[in-house]
């Protein structure tokens, strides 16, 4: 296993929220249990797929040192798959809000990150329909219908898709053995 990355300390207002987010959505499944701040320790696949749907809303809103979000530089100081799950649910969350409009939201540069990334998981199907899409785009910002032709049906939210979720997860499952929390907390008030 690599050397656990520490999360930055100004990472665990984000992480608080995060939980706070999930204690809300699945009280009856908790039953009055606390989840860990490490969300990445949790057991259970689905409600680990809703903390890595929910991260992006709550890295980029809370936390960071001004605790208002991170910045781009904050979020580069993340470990690198921690990165990764903010970039790609952050994508998922734009499609489920926003639809194609999405992608000129983010801009090229974070598509084209988001496309290597699923690359890098070895979903490169899905990369290549993320870059169609992506350059119908770059053609006319607006023409959802192009961006959603250039999709051609290939482009579903990855929960409703079992095998690319799982596919996911298996990499941000094995990605967060090197996260840990910040050495300065103390770890059992916070699991």
């Amino acid at each position: 296993m690599p050397h656990a990355q520490p999360i930055p300390i100004y990472t665990i207002p984000a992480l608080f929220t995060l939980r706070g987010m999930l204690h809300k959505f699945w009280a009856s499944e908790l039953g009055g249990k606390r989840l860990p701040l490490a969300f990445w320790t949790i057991e259970d696949n689905d409600l680990f797929f809703d903390a890595l749907q929910y991260l992006p809303v709550c890295v980029l809103s809370s936390g960071g040192r001004s605790g208002h979000g991170h910045t781009d530089d904050e979020l580069q100081s993340l470990p690198i798959g921690f990165q990764h799950a903010v970039a790609l649910f952050d994508l998922e969350d734009g499609f489920a809000n926003e639809g194609y409009t999405a992608i000129p939201n983010l801009g090229e540069a974070r598509v084209q990150e988001i496309a290597n990334i699923y690359r890098h998981i070895g979903m490169a199907s899905r990369a290549a329909v993320l870059e169609r899409v992506l350059a119908a785009s770059m053609r006319d910002p607006s023409d959802e219908d192009a961006m959603s032709e250039a999709a051609d049906g290939d482009l579903p939210d990855l929960i409703d898709t079992e095998h690319e979720a799982n596919q996911v997860m298996a990499y941000f499952r094995a990605e967060s053995q090197a996260w840990s929390l910040p050495p300065e907390l103390d770890q059992s008030e916070w699991q």
